[in-house]
């Protein structure tokens, strides 16, 4: 195919403009290339270890497309796709992007699904020319595509080319808070006066004297351009001014700094502000690991306005050095928003709010809640932080927020709902290991911040086992239908499921409402059963022809901070919970012994009808079954596979994605990525949800085509369209594997 040259240029204490033109015409044609500056031995090693390193970036995402749910018909989706992209780099700084395609659907001629339908829609992911935008064979963006928004040519899979960040300019619009905070229990209040992010006091901007060398922590450092006071500097790159080459010596410039940082694991929010069916108005809150919550408008990709918190400031400097060293974390947990659009127009008008949770991940303990009701005046309202007050078991902000309905004694009460967070000793843990932060569940005013409830050591209900950091999201469940939480389902990093039930109906206080117990104990000692929950599992109510309804469980143990690890023996699990309706006198806890082995697919008939009938029997009797992440090989040998994103549970199938570490080492010049997989699992018993004639265990799973860490699989339901099943950006139709349709129903008043 098509091969490309990209080149670095550097200046051996010499700045010539000649090498400025010749990188930057590289980095527009092909992505890659720099121009540096050395001016003795040791800058430039570093440079040639930069670029080298630079070479080596892998332009990939770990996110499922970000999809809006159509205000007008919310039982659909918008047809618009939102990707988050980034390059990882030996750096502090990893750049991102944000990129804008369509779902489109396409007249199957050739039988692709082989069930004799050549007119079929399928769906694919199209550029702005209306082409499909992925690579058959990378399963990523191809390289004749090109995103919306993106002028010139084509983008393809360069993150740094093309999208959002190509759109920044000099007159951004860049806040933080620069006030101080009333502590109440954990709780940070702005001052009222300064709570307004667009006032001049909170621009993030050289004449902004609110801004000291303190706050930036730079007091005492040297001017990174000669003459040039360094805080002068470094808030011009802050507000997205091009005032630097690789060493410092271009001086200020009027150029706009069109960089991103990276949104590693953070997924985005997409509000619609109203707009009609056609012509949406919509903005996406994208968070960044340079700090930045960044509001775009997605009909031309231009930002609205940028905010990096106050306690983030520190981290500006290193990340304009950018030296070769540990990469920073700001900005990393997903953004949730709670659109309180009263009188349910699809418009946020009159009372209605909008409101942004952002976590921080890898960047710290906090969590910050903004007023974005006025997406052009965005207000702070408060900051929960771990380690402080009601929230001192608060760890690592991972845990994604949820947004929920519950009773505060006889009071209607929109809550937040989320886990304990990550404890960093888990980065070390080689055997099951118990935390010091973290081990809690908790509940909070969604207006205020105020935590109302939590369980864990020293909280509001004390539960046994709670022993380890809880990372997950809590799943909650509305049981009754009635609008209102029940039911919470909670994993943690050692190996374990919990359960909590609220009654709703006593009218009491939550302390008074909540139990819970574990239910669920899938790890061990010894390094090889140290199997984490980073995720929770998928839920679905499950009613076999003559016998009680469960709940079914799915779950995948996997270890996110060491994807790479091939020691744990890790697994898929379904386990059964069968008081479905009503809250247990206890709390009994399954362990593997009460789950049945599918892993040989023996039940499906991969065996003989003796093996299967014997299987079948011990599948009955279970409260569940697991599949072991082996090699396939029925030898007990792992390589390594892990669960590393939610699951999804739809139509009685679990469809679960797993990462394998690349074993093979042959090629020196290239990184690993490693492989994805998605499984296809019947919920009843594990075999292939869709058999091929044998049936065998290989028939569960398909090989993605993109390398690297696969997320979470998505359903997608656009107006007029056909259900599409993402798993990044390979896209399949729903229908032909999971017989998804649409169910539709009324309700008459008496």
């Amino acid at each position: 195919g098509t091969q490309v040259i990209s080149t670095y240029t550097v200046g051996l204490d010499i700045a010539n403009q000649l090498l400025q033109d010749t990188a930057d015409a590289s980095l527009a044609a092909t992505g890659l290339g720099e121009r540096f500056r050395a001016d003795n031995a040791v800058e430039l090693a570093d440079t040639l270890n930069s670029i080298l390193g630079d070479v080596f970036d892998t332009d990939t995402t770990f996110s499922s497309p970000a999809v809006s749910v159509n205000a007008f018909n919310r039982t659909t989706h918008l047809e618009d796709l939102y990707f988050t992209l980034f390059e990882p780099a030996a750096s502090r700084h990893w750049n991102g992007n944000f990129k804008k395609y369509k779902l489109a659907f396409k007249v199957d001629t050739q039988d692709i699904n082989n069930n004799g339908n050549t007119t079929e829609r399928l769906p694919f992911i199209a550029d702005v020319n209306g082409a499909d935008a992925v690579d058959p064979t990378t399963g990523f963006f191809a390289d004749t595509s090109r995103s919306f928004w993106t002028t010139g040519g084509n983008d393809g899979a360069n993150v740094t080319v093309g999208g959002a960040a190509s759109l920044l300019t000099t007159s951004r619009h860049v806040y933080t808070y620069t006030s101080s905070y009333t502590n109440s229990n954990g709780v940070y209040k702005p001052a009222a006066s300064s709570a307004l992010l667009s006032s001049t006091a909170n621009a993030v901007d050289k004449n902004n004297t609110n801004i000291t060398d303190s706050m930036l922590a730079i007091a005492g450092l040297p001017d990174k351009v000669s003459g040039t006071p360094r805080r002068e500097t470094l808030l011009d790159w802050a507000r997205g001014i091009d005032v630097l080459d690789h060493y410092g010596t271009k001086g200020t410039t009027t150029d706009a700094r069109t960089v991103m940082g990276d949104p590693l694991h953070s997924e985005p929010a997409l509000v619609q502000y109203g707009g009609t069916l056609t012509n949406p108005d919509l903005v996406a809150f994208v968070a960044t690991n340079d700090g930045y919550l960044h509001a775009f408008n997605t009909k031309d990709g231009s930002e609205i306005f940028a905010f990096i918190p106050q306690e983030l400031l520190p981290n500006l400097n290193p990340l304009m050095d950018n030296k070769n060293d540990s990469k920073i974390y700001g900005l990393d947990g997903n953004v949730v928003a709670w659109v309180d659009d009263k009188d349910g127009n699809g418009k946020i008008d009159g009372s209605d709010h909008v409101y942004l949770y952002i976590g921080m991940r890898r960047g710290g303990r906090n969590i910050y809640s903004i007023d974005v009701t006025d997406r052009n005046n965005p207000v702070l309202r408060w900051v929960i932080r771990g380690g402080v007050g009601d929230y001192a078991e608060l760890g690592q902000t991972w845990s994604t927020i949820n947004v929920e309905k519950i009773k505060d004694g006889a009071t209607e009460k929109e809550v937040l709902i989320f886990g304990g967070g990550y404890d960093t000793n888990q980065d070390t843990a080689t055997t099951r290991s118990t935390d010091s932060v973290g081990r809690a569940v908790f509940i909070a005013d969604a207006d205020t911040g105020k935590l109302l409830w939590s369980a864990g050591p020293g909280g509001t209900l004390s539960v046994p086992y709670m022993d380890y950091s809880i990372p997950a999201r809590v799943k909650p469940l509305d049981m009754t239908g009635d609008g209102l939480v029940d039911r919470l389902y909670v994993t943690d990093m050692g190996g374990q499921v919990f359960r909590f039930d609220i009654d709703n109906d006593n009218n009491a206080s939550l302390a008074s409402s909540i139990t819970g117990g574990r239910i669920a104990d899938l790890a061990a000692s010894g390094a090889a059963n140290a199997r984490r929950f980073y995720y929770p599992p998928d839920v679905g109510l499950i009613a076999p022809r003559g016998k009680p309804a469960y709940l079914a469980l799915v779950l995948a143990s996997g270890y996110r901070a060491h994807p790479l690890n091939t020691t744990i023996e890790d697994r898929i699990y379904v386990l059964k919970d069968n008081d479905v309706y009503h809250t247990p006198s206890s709390y009994t806890t399954l362990t593997e012994s009460d789950l049945y082995d599918a892993t040989l697919n023996l039940v499906a008939g991969d065996g003989s009808q003796t093996q299967q009938q014997a299987a079948q029997s011990a599948l009955d009797a279970a409260k569940g079954w697991y599949i072991k992440l082996d090699d396939g090989t029925n030898s007990n040998t792992y390589v390594g596979e892990k669960g590393l994103a939610e699951p999804l549970l739809i139509e009685g199938v679990a469809v679960v994605t797993t990462f394998i570490p690349s074993t093979n080492n042959s090629s020196g010049c290239a990184p690993q990525a490693g492989s994805g997989r998605v499984y296809f699992l019947d919920v009843f018993d594990g075999s292939a949800a869709y058999p091929s004639n044998l049936d065998t265990r290989t028939d569960r799973y398909n090989n993605l085509k993109r390398t690297g860490i696969p997320p979470s699989p998505n359903v997608i339901i656009t107006e007029g369209g056909e259900p599409t099943l993402c798993i990044g950006t390979e896209c399949e139709d729903a229908r032909a594997g999971l017989g998804l349709r649409r169910t539709y129903w009324y309700e008459v008043e008496q």
